[in-house]
This record gives C-alpha cells, sequence and structure tokens, in this order.
C-alpha cells in the first residue's frame, strides 16, 4: 500500500454543517479496527478518521496510506492495549505506548574501499 503524506485536516469540517459526509459503514469499521491491537488505525482519533475520510472522498485505502505516511513520519506506531477485568473484578485499561519503528535497512558493503564486508545503515 503505497504511503500518503499525513493531510492537514484543520480545515476540514466534521459536523451537521459540512457538505461531505464520511460514509457511516466506513467509518464504523475503522473505528472497529481501533479495538484490535497493533491495528494502524490506533494512529488517529476517531474524529481524525472521520476527517480523513472526507479528505480521501470516502477511500478507505488512501486512508490507510495516509496512517502509514504519519507512522512513518513520527518513526513509531502506537499501541492500544486492550483493557483487562483486574482481580477486583474493576476494568483496567493499560497505558497507550509507542512503538519505534525501523526505518533503516542495513545492507551489506562490499565496495572497493571497503575489502572487509561491513554492515552499514543508510
Amino acid at each position: 500500500m503505497p504511503q500518503i503524506a499525513w493531510p492537514n485536516l484543520s480545515n476540514v469540517e466534521n459536523d451537521d454543517s459540512s457538505e461531505i459526509k464520511p460514509d457511516a459503514v466506513k467509518l464504523a469499521n475503522l473505528i472497529k479496527r481501533r479495538k484490535v491491537y497493533g491495528d494502524i488505525t490506533q494512529n488517529a482519533t476517531e474524529d481524525e478518521l472521520a476527517k480523513l475520510l472526507i479528505y480521501f472522498d470516502n477511500n478507505v485505502p488512501r486512508v490507510i496510506g495516509a496512517l502509514e505516511g504519519r507512522v512513518r513520519s513520527k518513526g513509531s506506531r502506537t499501541f492500544i492495549p486492550p483493557a483487562f477485568l483486574g482481580r477486583d473484578g474493576n476494568l483496567t485499561q493499560p497505558p497507550n505506548f509507542e512503538m519505534p519503528i525501523k526505518t533503516n535497512k542495513t545492507i551489506m558493503d562490499f565496495s572497493v574501499e571497503s575489502p572487509k564486508m561491513q554492515r552499514r545503515v543508510r
């Protein structure tokens, strides 16, 4: 899936007065995906997901591409662990956390200037 730069959503209106509305089914599915641990949609709020749908004319692959671009640009991915029942019977929500992503590729350098194989990061 191609990465898309994160758009400026400050001008996107998500209320009853806006002309374009997010597709209700697509938005509900994206919000449902936020409950899946580690899903890319956990990197945006529900309001941001709605605004992304409006911005990209309800094109979900482009919304996912923008989310991937956001993750790549910030260098980490948000994880929202599932809530669980504690021993006392109360629902406990562990804190969200950011996990760095690996953006550099390790390559083998076989150049003439470097007769020994060296690991180099681009």
